[in-house]
């Protein structure tokens, strides 16, 4: 994953099971991606998760979600061109 972690700026992360990165660990490969152990980068996608986290932006997308499906919904029931509302 990567892009949206720092908000336009470069940075790539990796999301794995335990197991995985314990195989990992134990073969000597620490980290692999482009922009492994860049500090700058660290500081901003620590920045975005605050972001985040300070202005309730998850909260936000669940409230928005729900009114577009809502939304949705009515215009699929008033035309036979929408297929399906995800």
């Amino acid at each position: 994953m990567g892009k949206p972690m720092g908000n336009g700026y470069p940075i790539g992360g990796i999301a794995v099971r335990r197991e995985v990165a314990e195989a990992f660990a134990s073969s000597g490969i620490e980290y692999f991606n482009t922009y492994g152990g860049n500090s700058v980068a660290c500081s901003i996608g620590e920045a975005v998760l605050d972001a985040i986290d300070e202005d309730d932006l998850q909260e936000n997308a669940l409230i928005v979600g729900d009114y577009l499906t809502e939304r949705m919904t009515v215009l699929k029931s008033k035309s036979s061109m929408v297929g399906d509302i995800r």
